[in-house]
């Protein structure tokens, strides 16, 4: 598989990531190849692509969710990962997640800083005054049309799971995200197609959890770091009327 590169300079790259695929070794993602381990073994490899980066190594900055599409960003040495992770801890590189949802009727914008702990027995996370650990989420919505709205997630430092768990929290939990109570994605059959005809198979719309990091913000970066929303995830849109240019998508 080859990703595109989104943006580099001499320390990092950024790669778009599809979503099925991890960023690194983690107890709730053993189930996915990931890309620190892959990256590494082709190094070794001398594979040309890599070698071209100048990269020593390779370490992934932050653990996308498996599930998740979008940015993803790699340190390519050992003190520039270093680097890098620490401006992520203290919430200098800022990452914004577009995600669809079923529309709650409530307010365009919402704010979450409820603190979050891992489950005992699950791969999740509750949230837990007592024992949880701090972590804020921000909310916009960007289009609203039915029943469905996008909404963007805008945070610093982001745990695992916390967009989706603070989502949820926010009453808009992530459509096909149902470890969190998100909806299923609608059919074709039930929304037609763009000339009137309808389809008799009942196919979803969109397979999987509806969530993109669409851009990310770092301190070494001039522009803030674009991925492209997949081409299913835009056709979603599309047919749900969430990308028409009066809805800002």
């Amino acid at each position: 598989m080859r990703l595109p590169v989104l943006a580099l300079n001499a320390n990092w790259v950024a790669l778009a990531k599809p979503p099925t695929i991890a960023m690194r070794e983690h107890p709730w993602s053993l189930d996915f190849p990931n890309l620190d381990t892959a990256l590494n073994a082709q190094l070794q490899k001398e594979k040309p692509e890599l070698l071209r980066l100048g990269a020593s190594c390779f370490g992934s900055i932050y653990n996308l969710d498996p599930e998740h599409s979008g940015v993803a960003l790699f340190g390519i040495n050992r003190s520039a990962i270093a680097s890098l992770r620490e401006q992520y801890g203290d919430g200098r590189i800022r990452a914004s997640i577009h995600f669809i949802t079923q529309d709650d009727g409530g307010t365009e914008t919402r704010i979450i800083d409820a603190p979050l702990l891992p489950h005992n027995t699950k791969p999740k996370i509750i949230p837990s005054t007592a024992k949880g650990k701090k972590c804020r989420t921000e909310f916009s919505r960007i289009a609203c049309a039915g029943d469905w709205c996008l909404w963007e997630a805008n945070v610093g430092f982001a745990r695992p799971h916390q967009i989706r768990a603070h989502a949820a929290l926010a009453g808009i939990p992530i459509m096909g995200d149902f470890l969190y109570g998100g909806a299923a994605s609608p059919n074709a059959h039930d929304r037609g197609n763009a000339h009137g005809r309808s389809f008799t198979v009942k196919k979803p719309l969109f397979d999987g959890l509806a969530a993109h990091l669409h851009t990310l913000e770092l301190p070494q970066a001039e522009r803030p770091i674009a991925a492209p929303r997949p081409r299913r995830f835009e056709a979603c849109l599309r047919r749900l009327k969430l990308s028409e240019p009066s809805n800002k998508a």
